[in-house]
C-alpha cells in the first residue's frame, strides 16, 4: 500500500503550516520523524488499501522500512542494489541540496517572485538517502531498466508496473510508477525543477525531459510532461499519450549539464501535489 500510495496517509505537503514554514525558509533541513509526524498526526483520508491518496509520507516511511530491513543506511542499499548493478555511475546521493557542477539552475513562481531555487533543500521530498541527482543519460538508462525489470524477478517485475487503482481517466498507477496506454512514466517536480521519464516496451524506447519555470508561468504546470508527450506521440502515433493529472513520486534533484546531457534533480513541487 505504501508503493502503490493506497495507504490512505493525509499529504504533508497540503498542511497549511508545513507550507508556511517551507515557504518561509526553503533551505530548511527536514528530518523524516518530523515529515510523518504531520503526516499521521491527521486522519486517515481513504481506509488502507481502498483507494489511491497520494501522499509523501509513504515514501518517507517506505524508505525507513528498506533500511531497518537491510540493517543499512537507505543511501547504501541504494548505491550497492541499484546504482552500481545498473551501471548509473552519474547518479549521486546527496545528503544536503548539492548538485555536481556544472548546473542548470531552476526558476521558481511559488513565493510569489520569480527567483533562482537551484539550491532549495530537498530534504521534506523523500527518505534520506532516497534524493539523487543524475545525467539525462542516466535517466534515460534508469526508466529503461524500470521497464525491462532489470533487478528483478518475472513475477516481481509484473507486479511492479500492474496498475493498482486509476489516479485519471487515461492513467492508473502501479507500484511507484504511472501507466498509460502501456508506457511507463515518472512526472517529479520541485522548487522550479521539473523532469519526465517513460518506457513504451513494446518498442523499447526510452524518454527523459526536463524543464523550469518562466516568469509567471503556472507553478502547478510540469512543462517537461509537455515536452515528453509531444516527443513520444511523434515516435510512438500508435501509443500516444495524454497529458493529465498524473502523480509521481519524486526521485531526484537538478538538472546540471556536463556534454552529453544534463544532470536532474527532481522531487516534487507542493502545488504540483494538489491539482
Amino acid at each position: 500500500m505504501l508503493a502503490s500510495t493506497t495507504s490512505g496517509y493525509s499529504d504533508y505537503v497540503r498542511d497549511r503550516k508545513f507550507l508556511a514554514e517551507l515557504y518561509k525558509n526553503p533551505f530548511r533541513h527536514w528530518t523524516a520523524a518530523e515529515l510523518v509526524k504531520i503526516s499521521v498526526s491527521k486522519p486517515l483520508e481513504k481506509a488502507p488499501g481502498t483507494g489511491f491518496v497520494y501522499s509523501h509520507a509513504n515514501w518517507v516511511i517506505l524508505g525507513d522500512i528498506i533500511s531497518k530491513v537491510e540493517k543499512k543506511p537507505l543511501a547504501e542499499v541504494m548505491r550497492n542494489e541499484i546504482l552500481k548493478p545498473l551501471g548509473l555511475t552519474r547518479t549521486e546521493i546527496p545528503s544536503t541540496a548539492e548538485i555536481p557542477s556544472p548546473v542548470l539552475h531552476a526558476f521558481d513562481n511559488e513565493r510569489g517572485v520569480f527567483e533562482d531555487s537551484t539550491y532549495w533543500d530537498p530534504s521534506w521530498t523523500l527518505a534520506p538517502g532516497a534524493v539523487m541527482t543524475a545525467t539525462l543519460e542516466d535517466l534515460g538508462k534508469s526508466v529503461a531498466a524500470l521497464g525491462e525489470g532489470k533487478l528483478l524477478t518475472p513475477e516481481s517485475h509484473r507486479e511492479q508496473i500492474t496498475p493498482v487503482s486509476k489516479v485519471s481517466p487515461t492513467a492508473s498507477y502501479a507500484l511507484g510508477v504511472i501507466v498509460q496506454n502501456t508506457w511507463l512514466l515518472q512526472n517529479p517536480s520541485f522548487a522550479g525543477y521539473q523532469g519526465t521519464v517513460a518506457y513504451l516496451p513494446s518498442k523499447k524506447l526510452a524518454i527523459a525531459t526536463v524543464a523550469t519555470q518562466g516568469i509567471g508561468t503556472d507553478d502547478a504546470k510540469n512543462f517537461s510532461t509537455t515536452l515528453l508527450v509531444s516527443i513520444a506521440n511523434h515516435m510512438a502515433p500508435d501509443k500516444a499519450l495524454s497529458e493529465g493529472q498524473e502523480y509521481s513520486p519524486p526521485t531526484t534533484k537538478a538538472p546540471t549539464g556536463d556534454g552529453r546531457g544534463l544532470s536532474v534533480v527532481y522531487r516534487a513541487v507542493p502545488k504540483s501535489c494538489v491539482q
